[in-house]
């Protein structure tokens, strides 16, 4: 017990010290206020704009915000190591794998379409190739262009039902959101789902 009391404060101190200063914010994250942070968030993660779109209000967001510089630095870096990744594992893969890992490079790299239609597109390639669970091993999948959060509806509920009775199948895009929601009004007791109605 005395061992535990003494080691708790360093704990916590050194809890505090890691997660206080925001070290997984990327830097011209760190310099921004807060409710640049929450308009950057905004802007993100809209679900219907496009990655053109995004990328373009994100640039007048740093302008907005006085971060020009570091956005820009950030973001040139970010695409050197995601070219640096992309000639690193195509100099690597054969056949099948090369294949998909070029076909995931371009659904990633095409910023005309939006983040859930990209998210899709990747799963629906996966899906497609057959070996999806082999290759998803073996092949990495691309970084995204935008950072982020994934999309609302982009990673499937599981098809079976939740403790308390809940919806079985994928929730779909902002379901959780709405004020007559699942998660707003908390999960029902009844053992049934929607769909054995």
């Amino acid at each position: 017990m005395a061992l535990f009391s003494v080691l708790l404060p360093f704990l916590f101190a050194s809890f505090a010290f890691c997660h206080l200063l925001s070290p997984h914010l990327p830097p011209f994250l760190q310099k921004a206020s807060a409710e640049d942070r929450r308009r950057y968030d905004k802007i993100v993660t809209s679900p219907n704009d496009t990655k053109a779109v995004i990328n373009s209000n994100l640039q007048s967001w740093a302008s907005s915000a006085g971060v020009v510089n570091e956005y820009n630095n950030f973001t040139t870096s970010r695409q050197q190591r995601a070219q640096q990744f992309q000639n690193a594992v195509t100099g690597n893969l054969t056949d099948q794998a090369l294949q998909l890992f070029t076909n995931l490079w371009s659904i990633r790299q095409n910023d005309q379409i939006t983040r859930l239609a990209e998210c899709q597109q990747i799963r629906a390639a996966l899906n497609a190739t057959g070996w999806d669970r082999v290759l998803e091993r073996l092949v990495p999948i691309p970084p995204p262009t935008i950072d982020g959060p994934p999309p609302p509806g982009c990673f499937p509920r599981p098809p079976y039902s939740t403790p308390f009775g809940g919806r079985r199948g994928p929730m779909s895009a902002g379901e959780g959101k709405r004020r007559g929601g699942p998660t707003a009004q908390g999960a029902r007791l009844s053992t049934t789902t929607e769909d054995e109605k």
